[in-house]
């Protein structure tokens, strides 16, 4: 079991002497002290550009202590060495302590409430970088769900019932299945991580059933929209939304992708980018971070079109920086962020899709199941499209980073369907005796 007061440490120790059944027995009295890690109040997230903060403003988490006088026995008597002796005293020294550890934390486990065992959980969570500052953010918005109903529910009183309850009730007033599935799921990993630790007697998340989903076909691009979107982004300024949105759209990227990616992230030649890296969002600010996962780390081959109004940002951002009189090596100048300013700050992934945004309403975008077309359907559209268009499957996942194919098949099922209708359609051409595709037949060599 994990324990909260992680490190120990004893002071100011006093021998005092007393009768005790006709016996004179030494006592060491102490001061015993506990420590604890939590979230720092103060901290802030890494911002754009210089960093400003304060060293205090820098630590993720602060120590603190609380302190308690104590006594243990100290072994005098017997025939055992000075060693040995001063060795057993120290031994009940500190359970003396681990004993004063144990009250504190015993009555801690009890008396707490379920929604600040689920936040401390978040934030443990966070100062130990398990977690990114975003979806620290997320979980806990998730957890402003469960206050009306679990307010001043103790960790120990939480049963099935009152969870199944709750998730019925939230369906019923028109709470999304998708909405009720994150709190659900969260529920699930903090009532396991406390059963796990020996919080709770029984984790009553092994008997609720998750809420069932309506598979929803992701926003992407017909074929037409696509095309209609990229003569838009080629007329328009290499702005950093305008290029960001031709990277979502022509190379798969996330926006978060999008805002990281940097000159050296970028081979104009080989018409490749390298995604290694993201900007988050979190505590009202934006921060560079990994990317979703590992499959997201990856190379993506990139479009002609696309090479052209990278070259035309790259020529700008140039032109500025010797409009300026500004000396940058090469060196330098890789480390700019491709959507950023040459001062070297990144583009906001929030900004960058609120001007997406004006651009798709002024032109009105529209996405394959009949919705205004944001940020992201950009990168549903490289999938639909692609699909669509008769491109592996396997080919769509890689660029996109998803970890397997079947997750591709599984999110762009209506997209799957065009393709294999297109497929059926070749095969038809190729098979009927008076169709009129080109057969090509296969002629083994001779030795074959």
């Amino acid at each position: 079991m994990e324990h909260k007061y992680s490190h120990w440490q004893v002071k100011r120790r006093k021998e005092v002497t007393r009768k005790e059944d006709g016996k004179t027995v030494t006592y060491v009295r102490f001061l015993a002290v506990l420590r604890y890690s939590e979230p720092n109040p103060d901290y802030k997230s890494k911002p754009e550009g210089k960093d400003t903060r304060t060293p205090k403003q820098k630590r993720k988490s602060v120590w603190k202590e609380v302190t308690k006088t104590l006594k243990a026995k100290k072994v005098t008597q017997g025939r055992k060495s000075q060693t040995e002796k001063e060795k057993e005293t120290e031994d009940n020294i500190r359970d003396a302590v681990m004993k004063w550890r144990d009250e504190l934390e015993s009555k801690k486990d009890s008396d707490v409430l379920l929604l600040a065992y689920m936040r401390t959980y978040v934030d443990d969570r966070l100062a130990a970088g398990i977690i990114e500052p975003s979806t620290a953010t997320d979980y806990k918005h998730t957890i402003t769900r469960l206050e009306k109903r679990f307010k001043t529910t103790k960790l120990t009183e939480v049963t099935a019932k009152m969870i199944q309850s709750f998730q019925t009730a939230e369906l019923k007033r028109g709470v999304s299945a998708t909405t009720c599935g994150k709190v659900h799921r969260l529920l699930k990993q903090v009532l396991t991580y406390a059963y796990k630790h020996e919080d709770i007697s029984k984790n009553p998340m092994d008997i609720v059933e998750p809420p069932k989903r309506r598979k929803q076909n992701p926003n992407g691009l017909s074929i037409s929209e696509a095309q209609r979107v990229t003569g838009i982004l080629l007329d328009m300024q290499p702005t950093p939304v305008c290029t960001a949105a031709f990277m979502a759209l022509h190379g798969s990227l996330r926006v978060g992708e999008c805002c990281a990616v940097t000159w050296d992230d970028v081979d104009l030649d080989a018409k490749t980018i390298r995604v290694n890296k993201a900007i988050g969002l979190a505590n009202g600010g934006a921060f560079l971070k990994n990317t979703k996962n590992d499959s997201s780390n990856r190379v993506v081959n990139i479009t002609d079109d696309l090479a052209r109004k990278l070259s035309e940002r790259r020529d700008l951002m140039l032109n500025e920086i010797q409009s300026k009189d500004i000396l940058m090596t090469a060196e330098q100048f890789g480390k700019l962020y491709v959507c950023g300013t040459i001062e070297g700050a990144w583009l906001n992934p929030q900004i960058a899709s609120r001007k997406w945004t004006a651009i798709s309403e002024a032109h009105n975008v529209m996405g394959t199941e009949g919705k205004r077309a944001s940020f992201h359907t950009l990168r549903h559209g490289f999938a639909t499209v692609g699909i669509a268009s008769g491109i592996d499957v396997a080919t769509v996942a890689a660029q996109m980073g998803h970890s397997t194919v079947s997750q591709t098949l599984n999110t762009y099922t209506s997209a799957v369907a065009e393709s294999k209708q297109r497929a059926a359609s070749t095969m038809g051409d190729v098979m009927h005796p008076t169709g009129n595709a080109t057969i090509h037949e296969f002629k083994p060599a001779a030795n074959e």
